[in-house]
Order: structure tokens, then sequence, then C-alpha cells
């Protein structure tokens, strides 16, 4: 695996310090235990799975128990687990609902919670994935938390891997994908030491290397996805031999990464390897019993690709083959959904391409209401904050603590009391104490209890206006995008310059607004989740500098950029929001054709990255302005680009948050240098 097992580690006592969230999503595959990809608007996903109880093995377990003269609590037990693992992989809430509620019985009426800790837990556990199904949130968080107290005693691995697992899906459905590789990587680690069958161990660390690239290629660190692709593909070659009669199941799995692979390579502009793992991949899982729906998933990838680089012919072909596959391919009423969503996206280009704006227009009305249809109903599983509801059930639990103290407390008071009964002096004066202590415990009481009205007051209203904002965003973002793409077409469709002119200006208010929005969420969302990580600044700065040359190429500049080798304990997303606004602003207020440099070096005790520019400077009458929230310090790009006064005032929460200063130079018409020092701390720097 090429030292893969060397990257994925984790601290020593981190499962005790793991937050208190996990939207969990059941493990389950197909029978050839391979079809492990999940569409979600033009994107695929991976997740981990345990080989689900077929109908077969249901009814070996029921012959074999009925044969039992005496059926032991133990294996009643893991009947009960069974059936209901069965019935919720099939879909029968009801019938695993019933099941999950007997094992639940039998073990808290023989006092077994702690014997049966594992069963205990698992039974909570599915009770929470089949309330997560049905969209009933807060009823799941409460049997999740349950099945994680219930764990804890265990100190299984495996049961571990279960729960980080789930941890894992949660933050990918969240698009927090640099924490769910984080969990992915804890999930290897936890297999590598459980006790499974050994296929089953072996495809479920091929399926968590493909896991942990795909966050990494949907974060943007592109060379680590493509990296952990090929620790996955090498794991495949490795160990595929041990397994003669796996044949169909692996050349899934490969045919899967294959076209995972080819994603990455596309993105970073390496169509020709792009195109030909697509083939591969397509060529797999197109065989009857494969991956298919995989495979309809890597078609429309390839369309695309062929419609980015003009072979329309060939872009069509694919669309029609796609589009065959699923009228005639069983799938999942989501997938379909996913897949005609992005069919119809990919149909209104390619007819913009071929200047039919009619029937492009008619697609994209449909790729439109589909999507917001979809978008509908996963917004609840993406706005949910799983602390938050955790952190709730936890003070609940420790409430109950310490109520159950306070009993204990006051029966021990009594039993004092009736001891000091025995001199008549102690009595009185346990009487005169006691009495002075409930008078004070009472105003103590009543002052806590104002401040925790208060307290949960303002942290409602605090939620309150976090999630109205997400909604507006949510809904500003949805029409600002259509006028966006239909811009586009108009763009393309113009007739004459002075239609393409107008429709120029059209995208350019459409792209504006949604900056907008950027920074207004990012008002809200600066210092929160302050979770840091080491992290090598070098690619970091680079990719944000890769993403912004394009940018710079539309105004004819050159972004240049020098790096050293350092890691940094920081938060990899707000420090590239950072470097990424003050790139902007260069760009923004630098002329057409002018150079921007990007410098990191590193210093005694600091790391300092600059950006300098040969703009237009900053007067001297708003340098005072620069970092005020909502500053009236807005001006025009040298482009006559947009400006709303809220980066800058970002970047500094931010930087300041990790105990950094944020600062400028400029000389009114000759340039600005903005600068970023961060401590290095316990930084490791490489020769």
């Amino acid at each position: 695996m090429r030292g893969a097992s060397k990257s994925i580690s984790r601290k020593a006592g981190h499962r005790s310090v793991l937050p208190l969230l996990a939207a969990i999503f059941v493990w389950s595959c197909n029978p050839s235990g391979a079809d492990r990809s999940e569409y979600v608007d033009g994107d695929t996903s991976s997740t981990i799975h345990l080989q689900p109880y077929k109908k077969k093995n249901l009814t070996e377990t029921d012959t074999m128990y009925n044969a039992l003269p005496h059926l032991a609590v133990k294996d009643q037990c893991n009947s009960y687990y069974l059936k209901s693992s069965y019935f919720l992989e099939a879909k029968n809430y009801s019938a695993a609902m019933l099941y999950a509620d007997s094992l639940l019985r039998i073990i808290q009426n023989n006092g077994l919670e702690s014997k049966y800790a594992e069963f205990y837990g698992k039974a909570h556990f599915i009770k929470g994935d089949i309330f997560m199904a049905s969209n009933d949130y807060n009823s799941a968080f409460q049997y999740y938390y349950e099945g994680k107290k219930d764990i804890e005693v265990t100190h299984d691995t495996c049961m571990y891997a279960d729960y980080a697992s789930r941890l894992a899906n949660v933050c990918y459905k969240q698009a927090n994908y640099l924490e769910a590789a984080h969990y992915f990587k804890e999930v290897f680690d936890d297999i590598g030491h459980c006790t499974y069958d050994k296929f089953m161990k072996f495809n479920k660390q091929q399926a968590n290397l493909d896991n942990i690239a795909l966050c990494y290629e949907k974060y943007g660190m592109n060379d680590s996805a493509i990296i952990y692709f090929h620790y996955a593909l090498d794991y495949i070659a490795k160990n595929e031999k041990q397994y003669p009669d796996k044949a169909k199941s692996i050349e899934i799995s490969r045919g899967i990464i294959y076209g995972n692979l080819a994603t990455t390579y596309y993105k970073t502009g390496n169509l020709e390897d792009a195109e030909n793992l697509f083939k591969k991949s397509i060529s797999i899982n197109t065989q009857k019993g494969y991956a298919n729906n995989d495979a309809q998933l890597t078609q429309l990838k390839l369309a695309d690709l062929y419609l980015k680089t003009g072979r329309l012919s060939d872009a069509q072909q694919v669309l029609q083959q796609t589009k065959s596959a699923l009228d005639t391919t069983p799938s999942k009423l989501q997938f379909r959904q996913n897949i005609a969503a992005r069919l119809d996206q990919l149909q209104s280009e390619y007819y913009s391409h071929m200047h039919n704006p009619e029937v492009a227009n008619s697609y994209l009305n449909a790729y439109v209401t589909l999507k917001d249809s979809i978008d509908e109903s996963s917004k609840k599983l993406v706005s949910t904050d799983f602390n938050k509801e955790f952190e709730n059930l936890e003070n609940k639990y420790a409430f109950a603590v310490l109520k159950k103290n306070d009993q204990q407390t006051t029966l021990y008071l009594y039993i004092s009391l009736i001891v000091g009964a025995m001199g008549v002096t102690i009595t009185v004066l346990v009487w005169l104490s006691g009495k002075k202590l409930r008078k004070l415990n009472r105003k103590i009481t009543t002052q806590n209890a104002e401040m925790q009205t208060a307290l949960s007051a303002l942290e409602q209203s605090q939620e309150e206006n976090t999630r109205m904002m997400k909604i507006v965003s949510h809904d500003l973002r949805s029409p600002i995008n259509g006028i966006i793409s239909i811009a586009t077409m108009m763009v393309d469709g113009a007739n004459t310059e002075e239609e393409k002119e107008m429709a120029r200006m059209i995208k350019a208010s459409g792209t504006s607004a949604i900056e907008f929005i950027d920074d207004l969420l990012m008002v809200n969302s600066a210092l929160k989740e302050m979770k840091t990580e080491p992290v090598d600044m070098a690619p970091l700065i680079q990719h944000c500098v890769e993403i912004l040359q394009l940018k710079a190429k539309e105004k004819q500049q050159e972004i240049i950029l020098k790096t050293e080798e350092v890691s940094l304990n920081i938060n990899p997303q707000k420090i590239w929001r950072v470097v990424s606004n003050l790139i902007t602003n260069a760009i923004k207020f630098s002329p057409v054709g002018s150079i921007i440099f990007v410098i990191m070096e590193v210093k005694p005790g600091w790391l300092v990255i600059e950006v300098k520019d040969r703009g237009i400077g900053i007067p001297s009458d708003l340098k005072n302005e620069m970092f005020k929230m909502f500053t009236g310090a807005m001006r025009l790009g040298t482009s006559g680009e947009q400006s709303f006064g809220l980066g800058l005032a970002i970047s500094m929460q931010i930087v300041k948050a990790h105990n950094g200063k944020l600062w400028f130079e400029s000389v009114p018409g000759q340039g600005t240098s903005f600068f970023v020092e961060l401590p290095l701390d316990a930084a490791k720097i490489r020769g």
C-alpha cells in the first residue's frame, strides 16, 4: 500500500473526546458486495458496508434456534438482532422496530445491560437508523446517544468502527470533507484490528481507501485524492489472489475506483487519462449483474467531458445510452431522480451548443424542477446541527445524574438528623444550619434558573438567526444560479454583440450576488467550529493559487508563488478563505497585465504569508476602515468589479482566532502588500 498505514492513524485516547454527533446510516451492500456509489447532483460518494443478512440466512438461523430445547438469553438476543438487521436492510421498518424492541426488553427484563452491552448498543443504533430513515431526527438522536453510551463500556474496536463510519457518512453528507476523511481513516485503522471474515475485511478496507480519496477530491486536494485512489487499487491488486471465488465483486470495486480516479484526473485537466479510465469503468460495470447504477454515473461524467471538449456527437451518444439504461435498470427513487436531473442538465448544455435554445431551455426547466425537489428533501438533514442535538442529550443525562445524586444527598441528611437527635445541642445546630442552607440553596437555584433562561433565550435567538440566514441563502441561491445558467446560454446563443454584452452583465451580476451571499454566511460562521489539525501549508496555498489563476488570466494577470515546506496546526478551510480573499482583492484592484506575488516564509516563531500587488493602492483616508465589518470603504475594481466590504473583516476574525496577525502596507498608485502572520508553536518544518 505504499505506506498508507503510516498515514492512517490517530492520537491516543481520541475516542474519549469524539464529538457527540452521528446521523447513522445503515451499513449495507448489494448481493455482489460492491455497489457503494451514491449520486448527489452529479457527484459520487462511497460508504462502508456490512454484508447483509439474506432471507436464506434468516431461515437457517430460525431452523437452528427452533431445534434447541431451551433457548438461552444470549441466543434469543442474537436471533432478534439478526432479524432486526435483516428487516432494516429490507426497509421493512415496522418489523425491524418490533425485533429491536424485543431485543431491548429481553436485556432490560433480565438486568443484562452491562453484560450484553454490545447487543444493547446495536439495538439502540438500529432504532436510531429506523427513525433517521423516517426523518424523525429527534428520536434518532436519542437512540444514537444511548447506543454511543452502551458501546463505550465494551472497548470493542469493531463497534468503534461502526460508530466512526456513521460519523464519516454524516460529515460527508454535510460537505465537511476533511472531517469525513479523518473518520474514514479511523475506520480503516479500527477494522485492521477486527476479527471480521477475511474477505469482508478486505472489501471494507479497499472501500475505505476509496472513501478517503473521495473526501480529498471533494475538498479540492486532488493530489492527495489521486494518491489514495492508487492506494485502493494497489490494495486490491496485492490481495485479490486470495479470493479467486470473489473475482466479480473485486472487479466491480475496481471499476468504481477507476471512475472516481477519472473524475479527479478530469478536474486536474488530465483529460486523456480521465477519458480512458471512464471508459474502463463503464466497460466493467455495464455488464449484467455488475454495478450498473455506478456505470450510469460514470457515463454522465464522460458525456460532460465530451461536451466540454466540443465532441458533441460523442456526448449525445453517451447521453442516449444513459437514458436507455435509466429506463431499463432497476434503481432507488432518489438515485433515479438524481440521474434524471443531471441528464436533463447535460442535455440542456448539449442543445445550447447546438444553438437550439428552445429545447435547451425545456431541459433546463426540467433540471431546475428536479433539483429543487432533491434539495428540499435533503435540506433538513444538511442543516441539522448534530453537535447541538447531542450536546442537549448530554446535558439532560448530566441533569438526571445530578438529580439522583441530590436524592442520595437528601437521604444522607435525614440520617444525619436522626443521629444528631441524640444530643439536643447538636440537633438544634444542625436544624439551624440546615434552614440557612436551604434558604441559600433556594436563592441560588432561583438565580441559576433565571440565568439559564436568559442564556437559553440568547442561544435560541442566535440559532434562529443562523437558521434563517441559511434558509435565505438557499432560497436566493437557487433562482440566482438559474439566472447564471440561462445567462451563460444567452451568451453562447446571442446573435449580436449587444445581446452578448447584456447577457454577460446579467451573468456578472448573478455571480456578484452569489459572492455577497457567501460573505454574509461567513459573518455568522467565521469563528464557529474552530477545529484545527496539522496541515501542510505549501499544498494548501498552492491549491488556492491554482484556482485563482483562472480568474487572474481573465485580466491577463500572472500570480507568482513562492512557498516553503511547513506544517501548521490550523483550520484549513478558514485559512484557505483568508488567502483566497487576499488574492482575489489583489486581482480585483490590479490593472490588466500586472503581476501578483504570493510569498510564504518561515521566520523565528512565525509563518508569514504575503500577498503583494502593483495595483491602485489604498488611500490614507481609508486605511483605518479596511478591517471594519460593513465598512463604507468599498471601491470598484480596476475592471469595475463589485466589492461588498466584508471579506477583510472576516479574514481578520479568522486570523485572530488562530492567535495570528493581519495587516497591510500600501502606497497609493504603486501597490499594496497584505501580511498574514501565524504562530508556528509546535509546527513541523521539513528541510
